[in-house]
C-alpha cells in the first residue's frame, strides 16, 4: 500500500480552502500538494503533480466542479465534493464522485470521508484481478498467481469504486479490478439484484426494507430511484413473508432479553404482528396484550396504552364490545396523561366504531371531538390520514353520507399523492383498503357504479399484499351483485378462490363473497343455485369460530331455509344471529325479524310470528324516524309545505260545501266564519313556520362562509411558512457557515494568520456578521409584510439618498468585483413609499447586478418620473428567465433565493412594479416602476421633508 495520498485543493474561497486544509492535516496519509482557486489552474497541477485524491467546490468561477470531473473521466484521480448546495448531489453520483460533503465542514464528517478514502486505496493496492473462472456456488479471484475462492452464498452485497468492486461478506471485503455491471453478468440473477449505480444485493440476504432503504445484517443500502421497479418482487416476497410468519411465529422468549425497554419493544413487535391478522388471532391477541399489561410498569403509560389496545382488539373481534369498550378507554386514559398525540388519536379511532355499536351516541361524539381537536392542531400526515378516515366512518354511522363520502375522500387524496410515487408499501396498503371503504359507503347509498369505479381506482395496488388483492376480489363480487350483474360477481368469486390457497388465511373475504352471492340468488329465488355457496361460507365459518362470520352465516342461513320451508332450522339460525345483529346494526336485526316472524308463520306458531312481527314493526318504524329526522333541512321544508298544502286543499273543499249550505240554512253562516278564521290561523302558522327555516338556512349559509374563510387563511399561512422556512434555509448557510468557519480556524490555528491576514479576515467576519444581520432583518420585515394586517409607512422619501446608503452597505461587493456605479438619479426625485421597504428592494437589485454582472462590469442607475432602472453588461442572464422567477410562488435555492423573491413581494405591498428587460444586447436592465397612484414628483423648497432639496437636476457620482 502506497504510504500517502496526494491531494489537490480547488476552492475559490480562501477561508473553506484553510478549513480543509486544517482537517486533512489530521490525518498523515493525506499530503498536500496544492490548492488553487479556479479549475484552469487546476488543470495545470493535475498534469504536473498527478494527485490521488481531488477536494473541490461545485460553484466556482468559469468552469464549475462538476465540469471539471467530467473533462478527467477516464483518469484515477478520485473526486470529493465540498459544498454549500445540497441539491447537486445526485448529479455528482452520477459522474462517481467518492463522497458529498456540505458546507460548514465539520471534523466528524470529514474524518470519515478520509477513513473511506483510506480504506478504498489500502483495498486497491491489493486487489485481485477478476477471471472469468468460475465453479459452482463458487467465484475465483486472482492475485499474481494466487487464487481465491467465494463462496458466492457468502457474499452480502458488492459496491462499484470506479473501475474496482468491493465485494462485502459477513466476515470480510476483497477488491477485485472489474467493474460491477461486468461482475453482476457472472452473479447468480436469481440470487442477485441491482438496486443503485453503486451497489447489487444478494437477496436471500435482506433483512427488512424501509422505504428507500434495504438492510442486510448491520448495512443499510440505498435504492436507486432507475431500481425501484426491479425491487418490486423483492419487496412483495419481503411483505408476504413478514405477514405469512406472523401466523405461525411464536411469542419471543423475554427471559434471553436483560433490559425493560428492550421486553416491551420485543413483546410490542409480537403484539402487532398478531394484530395484522386480528380476525383469526383475536384469542392470541387478547391474552398477548393482557401480559403485556402486567409486564409493563404501572407508571409506563406509553407501553400501557399500547397493551390496553391489543387487548381490546382480541374482545372487539369477539363481539365482546362492552370489554373491548372498557380497554379502548384505559388506552385513551393513559395516552392522555403522557399527552402522547398519536395513541390518543389511535384510541378514539378505534373508540368511534366501538361506541356506535353500543349505540352510545354521546360517547361517540366525545370521541369524535377529541380526534377533530387534534387534526385541527397537528400536522402529521400519518394522524391526519388516520383521522379523516375514522370521521368519515363517524358520518356515515350517523348517516350523513354527504359529510362521510367528503372525509373519506380527503382521505384517499392525502394517500394517493404517494400511492403512486412511494416506495413504502403500507401506504399503498392504507390506500387501496380506504378506497374499498368508500365503495361500501356508495353501496349504501344505492350507488354501485360509483362504488365499482373507486375500487378499480384501489386495484391498481391490488398486487401490494394478498390480502387488499383478496379483499377487493370480495368487494368486486358484493358491488356486482348489488347491481345485478352475477356473470362479473362470479367471475370475481371464482378468481378469489383461486388467488386463496389457504381459505383460513382470508376467512371474511371468502365467507362475504359466497353469501353475497347467495344472497343474489335468495333475491331471485334460485334457492338451488343459493344453497352451495351458503354451504361453502357455513363451512369455513366453523372452522375459524369467529361470532361475525358466523353471525353473517347464520343470519343468511335463516333465510334461506325460511324460503325454503325449513323452517324449524332456520328459526335456529335466526335465533343465534339475532343477539349479534341487536349490537351490530339496527336494520340487520329489523331484517333478522321480518325472516323470524315469516319462520314461525311458516311453522304454524302464529302468537310467535305476531309477535316478532310487532317487533320488526317497531325497529323498521324507529329506523325509519331516525332516518328521516337525518334528512336534509330542504326535503323536511319540501315536505311540510306539500303536507299544509294538502290541508289547506281540504280545507276549501269544506268551505264550498258550507257555502252551498247557506243558500239553504243562515245557521251555516257562522260555521262558515270560523272557518275562515282557522284557516287564516293556519296560513298565519304556515307563514312563521317558513321565515323560521329561511333565518336558520341563512345562518347556516353564514357559518360556512366563515369556515370557508378560516380555511383559506390557512391555507395562506401555511404556504406562507413554507417560504419563510426555503428562505432561511437558503440564504443565512453562506454568512453563517462563514462565521463559523473563520471562528474554527482561530480556535484550532491561532498562529496560522499573521496580523495583517488577521485583520483582513476579522474584517470579513464583521462583514460576514453584518450581512447575517442585514439578511435577518430584509427577512422579518418580508415576513411582516406577508401578515394580513400589516400595511406599509408610506411618506415622501428622497430616492437618492436612500440609494447612497445602500450603495455604501455593499461597496465591499463592488471592490471586490471590480465593479463601477454610475448613479444618475436625480437628488430633487421623491416619492410617496416607505423607505424601510425602499431600502431591501434596491440594495437586492444592486446585489443580483453584481451576481450577473460581467463585460466591463460598469453598472448605471437611472431614474424617470415613473420608473427607477439599473442597468449592468450581462452576457449570461437573460430579462425572460429572471422574470419567470420572479412570477413563482416559491423560493428556487439554486437561483435568486431570497433577493428577488423579497424585492418582488415589497415591491407589490408599496404599488409598485418590479421586471427586467434587455433594452440592447448584451445588457440587463432591472426596472422598479410607480403606477399612476403613487407617482414621483420634484419635491419644492422648504417641504416637509425635513430638510431643503438640492437644486441641481441631477447628481452623478461615479464609484
Amino acid at each position: 500500500m502506497q504510504d500517502t495520498l496526494k491531494y489537490l485543493i480547488v476552492e475559490d474561497d480562501d477561508l473553506d480552502r484553510i478549513s480543509v486544509e486544517t482537517e486533512a492535516d489530521k490525518f498523515p496519509f493525506l499530503k498536500r500538494i496544492a490548492s488553487c482557486s479556479h479549475a484552469l489552474q487546476a488543470m495545470e497541477l493535475i498534469a504536473e503533480s498527478h494527485p490521488d485524491v481531488l477536494f473541490l467546490d461545485i460553484e466556482m468561477p468559469g468552469i464549475s466542479g462538476i465540469q471539471l470531473v467530467k473533462m478527467l473521466a477516464g483518469s484515477s484521480i478520485i473526486p470529493v465534493f465540498i459544498t454549500s448546495h445540497p441539491e447537486f448531489a445526485l448529479e455528482s453520483f452520477e459522474i462517481e464522485a467518492f463522497d458529498y460533503l456540505l458546507k460548514p465542514l465539520t471534523a466528524e464528517r470529514f474524518a470519515r470521508c478520509a477513513s473511506r478514502l483510506h480504506d478504498f486505496y489500502r483495498l486497491r493496492s491489493n486487489a485481485f484481478a477478476f477471471t472469468r473462472e468460475q465453479e459452482s456456488g463458487v467465484i475465483i479471484i486472482k492475485q499474481g498467481h494466487e487464487k481465491c475462492k467465494l463462496n458466492i452464498r457468502d457474499i452480502l452485497y458488492v459496491e462499484a469504486m470506479k473501475d474496482y468492486s468491493r465485494i462485502v461478506l459477513a466476515d470480510g471485503q476483497f477488491l477485485v479490478l472489474t467493474t460491477l455491471t461486468n461482475l453482476q453478468e457472472k452473479l447468480p440473477a436469481e440470487q442477485f439484484v441491482r438496486i443503485h449505480r453503486s451497489y447489487i444485493i444478494h437477496t436471500e440476504k435482506v433483512t427488512a426494507v424501509k422505504g428507500n432503504k434495504v438492510c442486510l445484517a448491520s448495512n443499510e443500502l440505498p435504492v436507486g430511484r432507475l431500481y425501484k421497479n426491479a425491487l418490486r418482487g423483492l419487496f412483495l416476497l419481503a411483505l408476504f413473508l413478514v405477514g405469512f410468519t406472523s401466523l405461525f411465529a411464536q411469542a419471543p422468549d423475554l427471559n434471553k432479553l436483560s433490559g425493560y425497554n428492550d421486553k416491551m419493544k420485543s413483546w410490542v413487535a409480537w403484539c402487532e404482528s398478531l394484530r395484522l391478522n386480528a380476525s383469526s388471532n383475536f384469542l392470541q391477541l387478547q391474552n398477548a396484550g393482557l401480559k403485556g399489561l402486567q409486564l409493563a410498569a404501572p407508571d409506563d403509560n406509553e407501553y400501557r396504552s399500547r397493551f390496553f389496545t391489543y387487548t381490546a382488539l382480541g374482545y372487539y373481534y369477539q363481539t365482546k364490545f362492552d370489554t373491548a369498550e372498557y380497554y379502548f378507554y384505559q388506552s385513551l386514559y393513559s395516552a392522555q396523561k403522557r399527552n402522547i398525540a398519536p395513541l390518543i388519536s389511535r384510541a378514539c379511532v378505534y373508540l368511534i366504531p366501538v361506541t356506535f355499536q353500543l349505540r352510545q351516541l354521546d360517547k361517540s361524539d366525545s370521541c369524535k371531538n377529541i380526534l377533530q381537536s387534534i387534526i385541527d392542531t397537528t400536522h402529521d400526515h400519518q394522524m391526519l390520514e388516520d383521522g379523516y378516515y375514522a370521521l368519515g366512518g363517524y358520518y356515515q354511522n350517523r348517516s350523513y353520507y354527504s359529510t362521510a363520502q367528503d372525509y373519506f375522500i380527503r382521505s384517499i387524496q392525502m394517500r394517493e399523492k404517494e400511492a403512486d410515487t412511494t416506495a413504502d408499501l403500507k401506504k399503498k396498503f392504507d390506500y387501496a383498503i380506504q378506497c374499498d371503504m368508500l365503495s361500501k359507503l356508495y353501496l349504501n347509498t344505492g350507488m354501485a357504479d360509483k362504488s365499482l369505479a373507486i375500487l378499480r381506482k384501489g386495484q391498481r395496488y391490488a398486487n401490494v399484499s394478498p390480502t387488499v388483492g383478496n379483499r377487493l376480489k370480495s368487494s368486486f363480487v358484493e358491488a356486482f351483485t348489488t347491481s345485478g350483474r352475477i356473470d362479473s360477481a362470479l367471475h370475481y368469486d371464482s378468481a378469489l378462490e383461486t388467488a386463496v390457497t389457504n381459505p383460513l388465511l382470508f376467512p371474511s373475504e371468502i365467507v362475504s363473497s359466497d353469501l353475497n352471492i347467495a344472497i343474489y340468488y335468495l333475491d331471485q329465488r334460485e334457492y338451488d343455485k343459493a344453497s352451495p355457496y351458503i354451504a361453502k361460507a357455513a363451512s369455513l365459518a366453523a372452522k375459524i369460530g369467529s361470532p361475525l362470520l358466523d353471525f353473517q352465516v347464520q343470519m343468511t342461513r335463516g333465510r334461506y331455509f325460511a324460503a325454503t320451508g325449513k323452517y324449524e332450522p332456520a328459526i335456529t339460525a335466526l335465533e343465534s344471529s339475532l343477539p349479534v345483529a341487536r349490537q351490530m346494526d339496527k336494520e340487520l336485526y329489523s331484517n333478522d325479524l321480518k325472516y323470524m316472524a315469516l319462520a314461525r308463520e311458516g311453522k304454524g306458531d302464529i302468537a310467535g310470528a305476531l309477535q316478532y312481527y310487532k317487533q320488526y314493526v317497531e325497529t323498521t318504524d324507529s329506523l325509519n324516524k331516525e332516518k328521516v329526522s337525518r334528512t336534509f333541512a330542504d326535503l323536511e321544508t319540501h315536505y311540510q309545505t306539500n303536507e299544509k298544502e294538502q290541508r289547506i286543499a281540504s280545507l276549501d273543499k269544506e268551505n264550498r260545501l258550507h257555502l252551498l249550505e247557506l243558500q239553504n240554512a243562515s245557521g251555516t253562516r257562522l260555521v262558515l266564519i270560523l272557518s275562515l278564521a282557522a284557516l287564516g290561523i293556519i296560513s298565519l302558522l304556515l307563514y312563521f313556520i317558513y321565515r323560521n327555516k329561511e333565518k336558520l338556512n341563512r345562518i347556516l349559509s353564514e357559518r360556512n362562509d366563515q369556515l370557508d374563510n378560516l380555511n383559506r387563511d390557512l391555507a395562506e399561512a401555511n404556504e406562507t411558512k413554507a417560504r419563510l422556512f426555503g428562505i432561511i434555509g437558503h440564504d443565512l448557510r453562506g454568512p453563517v457557515g462563514k462565521i463559523i468557519r473563520l471562528l474554527q480556524l482561530q480556535k484550532e490555528k491561532p498562529g496560522l494568520f499573521s496580523a495583517d491576514e488577521r485583520q483582513r479576515h476579522e474584517e470579513r467576519l464583521k462583514k460576514a456578521s453584518e450581512n447575517a444581520l442585514e439578511t435577518m432583518e430584509d427577512l422579518l420585515l418580508w415576513s411582516k409584510s406577508q401578515m394580513q394586517h400589516f400595511t406599509p409607512d408610506l411618506h415622501p422619501v428622497r430616492l437618492d439618498t436612500v440609494l447612497q446608503k445602500e450603495i455604501m452597505l455593499i461597496q465591499d461587493q463592488f471592490e471586490e468585483n471590480e465593479i463601477k456605479i454610475l448613479n444618475q438619479v436625480p437628488a430633487s426625485l421623491v416619492r410617496n413609499t416607505d423607505e424601510n421597504f425602499l431600502s431591501v428592494i434596491l440594495r437586492n437589485l444592486l446585489q443580483n447586478a453584481v451576481r450577473h454582472s460581467d463585460g466591463d462590469k460598469f453598472i448605471i442607475i437611472s431614474s424617470s418620473p415613473q420608473e427607477l432602472c439599473i442597468t449592468n453588461p450581462s452576457c449570461n442572464a437573460t430579462a425572460a428567465s429572471l422574470n419567470r422567477r420572479l412570477s413563482r410562488n416559491w423560493i428556487e435555492s439554486g437561483a435568486s433565493g431570497l433577493g428577488l423573491q423579497i424585492a418582488n413581494d415589497l415591491a407589490g405591498r408599496i404599488q409598485a412594479q418590479l421586471f427586467f428587460r434587455n433594452e440592447e444586447e448584451g445588457t440587463l436592465t432591472a426596472v422598479l416602476r410607480w403606477d399612476g397612484s403613487s407617482a414621483g414628483y420634484f419635491a419644492p423648497l422648504n417641504d416637509h421633508l425635513n430638510g431643503e432639496v438640492e437644486s441641481s437636476p441631477a447628481s452623478q457620482q461615479t464609484l
